[in-house]
């Protein structure tokens, strides 16, 4: 089963719901990639949410698969990953790592997600900025 993605203040919903034939776009985009990029050259360093101006937010979430088995089972749960987002907006692979999991089957859908997922970059003013953020993804089957 397709589901739906719905982000809010960092925190990420996973419903198994109705069919989404297209990802879902989360939030408008209002960001300097999109703008035009950096104004310079993107630092090397990696900063916290908190030294900067503009902290990254998910522009874009990919469509996901509800793991069948917990679907079926009625299992909700909950997945925090800690990852670092580039100047392009994009998740840097090899900076993802799952802090807690409500179940292992959660795991490997969320890091499809956060791979394929688009954020609006973190600045410092003008210059977009690495910056490490932790993201929930909770996932929730949709009651009728």
């Amino acid at each position: 089963m397709v589901g739906r993605l719905v982000d809010l203040l960092g925190v990420v919903t996973i419903c198994a719901c109705a069919s989404v034939r297209q990802p879902v776009p989360v939030r408008t985009p209002a960001c300097a990639v999109l703008r035009g990029g950096p104004t310079s050259a993107p630092d090397t360093l990696v900063y916290d949410t908190l030294s900067v101006s503009q902290r990254p937010f998910s522009i874009f979430l990919p469509d996901f698969r509800y793991p069948d088995r917990l679907r079926q089972a009625g299992i909700e749960g909950r997945v925090v990953a800690e990852l670092v987002v580039d100047a392009t907006g994009r998740a840097e692979p090899s900076s993802i790592r799952v802090v807690s999991a409500t179940h292992q089957d959660f795991v490997a859908p969320t890091l499809d997600v956060l791979r394929g997922a688009r954020f609006c970059p973190g600045a410092i003013g003008e210059r977009v900025v690495r910056v490490r953020i932790t993201k929930a993804l909770n996932y929730t089957i949709a009651r009728r």
